[in-house]
């Protein structure tokens, strides 16, 4: 196989492969989350432990990296364990991406745990960085009320 082999799973890394001429690159990931961006693209999977722990970063650099396989992969994951303690996260994360999926399960268990959610720092520092999302949640909120028959 060829040298560049490897750095099929990534546009970024073709087209980076034959640019570099000492080899090297500098990486901003931490040494562990590299290591694990590094066995996905040498094996093409993730244990998940791995995926469990660095799923934010390595979406992230699925995305800087064009790795469009594992941005899929993070993708499934955040459906599958949204919780009201990553949900406004993921919901930043769907926002980017575009996920309709993913932006909509955030949004429901914000929804349905926005007064355990509502009162935390992460969720003041939230409403500070994403005022459009926190618009969102604002009208999903009252949606969901209004369905419930509460009016005004």
């Amino acid at each position: 196989m060829p040298p560049d082999h490897k750095a099929a799973r990534s546009n970024y890394f073709k087209k980076s492969v034959n640019k570099l001429s000492d080899g090297t690159r500098k990486l901003p990931e931490s040494s562990e989350e590299l290591k694990a961006l590094l066995d996905f693209l040498y094996t093409g999977s993730l244990p998940e432990e791995k995926l469990e722990k660095h799923s934010c970063t390595l979406y992230r650099a699925s995305q800087k990296y064009e790795i469009g396989y594992l941005m899929e992969i993070c993708e499934r994951y955040f459906l599958r364990s949204v919780n009201p303690s990553n949900a406004l996260e993921y919901l930043s994360i769907a926002d980017v991406r575009r996920s309709q999926a993913l932006m909509a399960a955030a949004l429901g268990v914000i929804v349905k745990n926005m007064y355990r959610i509502a009162f935390t720092k992460e969720f003041e520092d939230f409403t500070s960085k994403y005022p459009d999302l926190s618009v969102l949640i604002t009208r999903e909120l009252l949606n969901s009320k209004r369905s419930l028959g509460w009016e005004k």
